[in-house]
């Protein structure tokens, strides 16, 4: 697929990550343009969470490169935290709010976060949960849902 036009959202170059002598990530390039969806596979402890930590700064890298949408992330000056507002990521081991709802744990962050209001916050959230397929789940309590549900 050509990418002339298309925006740059995630570019690695030459990534290492150590943790002692263990190489976890070896000079890792990827780009990632926008619109576009990538699948990262591979056998456990291959560097899959390594990496898509690596991108959202949850790791530090020893050697290289990463820009999300024109930032350099590891510069000093950046302001992680404004990078992280817009980059999603899903955790292995997710926390959700076992006293609250569905819906109530899919709007809280956008109403803190994006000081987004209720009613948009919930249209967000209803918009989510109907293209996973589970817009009936959305009253629900995280312990009536399955895992992958609940992720």
């Amino acid at each position: 697929m050509q990418n002339h036009n298309r925006r740059k959202m995630v570019e690695m170059k030459g990534v290492a990550k150590y943790f002692g002598t263990l190489k976890a990530l070896d000079d890792v390039s990827l780009d990632v343009y926008d619109g576009e969806k990538v699948v990262i596979i591979g056998p456990s402890g291959s560097g899959k969470s390594t990496l898509l930590r690596s991108i959202n700064r949850l790791e530090e890298v020893d050697y290289g490169s990463i820009v999300v949408d024109g930032h350099e992330i590891n510069d000093p000056k950046t302001n992680i935290n404004k990078v992280r507002e817009e980059v999603g990521m899903v955790f292995q081991q997710f926390n959700v709010f076992p006293h609250k709802t569905v819906l109530a744990n899919l709007t809280l962050a956008q109403m803190v976060v994006r000081k987004r209001s209720r009613q948009e916050s919930e249209a967000i959230a209803n918009e989510l949960l109907k293209k996973v397929g589970i817009l009936g789940k959305a009253h629900e309590y995280p312990t009536k849902l399955s895992g992958g549900q609940q992720q």
